[in-house]
């Protein structure tokens, strides 16, 4: 693998175990160089002090006695610089910050491992400075490797779908020399993914005070992994309306839309719509990217558990035939659901942002109070995924927001044929 990017909650030992890796690879080729750069000098002086701690013969590690023929030759505090095995021009670790004119100093052969080269939202949200970043990682790290062995590491906040770790994915995602790793602080179903003994990490109860406690964009970037463009969120949460219980009395219609699972990585979303007058009540979902045999088994289950109505399918390439296999099945079980298909030939981009105001004035959504435990793990997901949705950039799952733009679309068309009483003139 050539490249590996990372992306992990604050405080949870990304960056030590990093440090690690690098001392592991250095003892193994100390010939070899590596280079650690980060948007602040203040950190790399820390990774260095970490590094020297790690090799020291005094220390509370053994790494000299792992790596006997890799000795400590040659540091330099000042620049910050670490030689193992022997004296070299380059040497063996060297630590610097993005922006510090690296030309002609540094030299990476063994590891280029960049960490947190955005400093902060502030910056990341300027795009003009993500681009002046962009173009200072390329120059002035990037072109510092050399050789065929070079592996590069980036370990990074997700602040903007514009920052260097989002552009690689872009550029390399899908490559089989490159993979990119996202770990949210909580799984679907809001189980912590660090909860850690003795009191560190993320207990579920610290998850949810940061919930509270932080904006939800700020708390998506640094804790989900999910970078947000504030002035191309197409659905902030504060602007979904939300609701705790459905109103009394029986709903106008129970309706369903389905936004079929295609190929890859996309989900199948089916919202189910409890209507009430000019109101959809979105009571449940299916959000799933599970293999079709299973995805039409939960979406049937969906529809005969709301005794939903109407359903429509969009009808692309697998569309249309699940659609009859969800048809079949629901009339098997007794099932009043009634489905049909339409076939969709609108640029998806344009749908989503031209039908998202409809969706923000009449769609309500479960309050977050109300959707706790793993029975409502894709219901979160579906609310993620929506409030996650930007103009500004690449979306990696566009589904649920496209569910959204078909279920208003849907409904227009139900509404837009009303039936008036007038007098007979003959």
């Amino acid at each position: 693998m050539k490249l590996l990017g990372l992306s992990l909650p604050p405080g949870v030992g990304k960056s030590t175990l990093a440090i690690f890796f690098i001392c592991w690879t250095s003892g193994r080729h100390p010939e070899l160089q590596s280079i650690i750069g980060s948007h602040n000098i203040e950190f790399v002086r820390g990774v260095y002090d970490e590094i020297l701690r790690i090799m020291s013969p005094k220390g509370e590690y053994l790494w000299h006695r792992v790596f006997p023929g890799s000795p400590v030759v040659g540091t330099n505090a000042k620049d910050l610089r670490i030689d193992l095995g022997k004296r070299k021009r380059f040497q063996s670790i060297e630590l610097t910050s993005v922006k510090s004119g690296n030309a002609g100093k540094l030299r990476a052969t063994n590891v280029l491992y960049c960490d947190d080269l955005v400093e902060g939202i502030e910056q990341a949200m300027n795009r003009d400075r993500m681009e002046a970043l962009w173009r200072s990682y390329t120059v002035d790290l990037k072109q510092r490797e050399q050789g065929n062995f070079v592996r590069e590491l980036h370990i990074s906040t997700r602040w903007s779908v514009h920052d260097v770790l989002g552009r690689l994915e872009d550029t390399y995602g899908g490559r089989p020399d490159a993979r990119f790793i996202n770990v949210p602080v909580e799984d679907e179903e809001g189980r912590s993914n660090f909860d850690y003994p003795y009191g560190l990490g993320y207990s579920e109860k610290t998850i949810s005070e940061l919930k509270e406690a932080m904006e939800s964009q700020l708390f998506r970037a640094l804790y989900m992994g999910m970078p947000v463009e504030y002035e191309g969120q197409l659905y902030p949460e504060e602007e979904l309306r939300r609701y705790f219980d459905l109103p009394d009395g029986e709903p106008d219609a129970i309706l369903a839309v389905c936004d079929t699972k295609t190929t890859g990585n996309d989900y199948c979303v089916l919202p189910v719509v409890y209507q009430y007058g000019n109101d959809f009540f979105v009571e449940d979902v299916v959000c799933e990217n599970y293999a079709p045999d299973i995805v039409e088994t939960s979406v049937v289950q969906m529809l005969l558990k709301h005794q939903v109505q109407q359903a429509q399918f969009e009808s692309n390439v697998a569309g249309g035939k699940m659609a009859q296999v969800c048809q079949q099945r629901i009339d098997e079980s007794g099932g009043r659901t009634h489905i049909t298909t339409k076939w969709t030939n609108s640029v998806k981009e344009t749908k989503i942002m031209v039908n998202a105001s409809w969706v923000k004035q009449h769609c309500l959504f479960r309050d977050n109070s109300v959707i706790k435990g793993s029975e409502w793990a894709e219901y979160r997901l579906m609310l993620r995924q929506l409030c996650g949705y930007t103009l500004a950039g690449k979306n990696k799952h566009d589904d649920v927001p496209d569910a959204m733009a078909q279920l208003a679309l849907y409904v227009s068309g139900r509404q837009s044929a009303k039936l008036k009483i007038s007098k007979r003139w003959f």
